[in-house]
């Protein structure tokens, strides 16, 4: 996320806004990305366990909207 964010400059000229708000956008994800994907990992682990196949790939869609027995 910061590699990213180092380049504010270039992504504000590319989206025609201001560095400032770029900036702000940038800083917010910073925190609040690495939550969403630690919580969406966390999900899909959870579900994983829970359809009790071996393989992610085996894995039904339906086990992600169940609740298992400790989600």
């Amino acid at each position: 996320m910061l590699f990213f964010a180092a380049s504010n400059d270039l992504v504000a000229k590319w989206f025609a806004i201001a560095v400032e708000d770029v900036t702000l956008i940038y800083r917010i994800l910073l925190f609040a990305l690495p939550a969403l994907l630690g919580w969406g990992t966390y999900r899909l682990m959870k579900a994983l366990a829970y359809s009790g196949v071996e393989r992610f790939r085996e894995m039904p869609l339906a086990a992600l909207r169940l609740k298992g027995p400790s989600a």
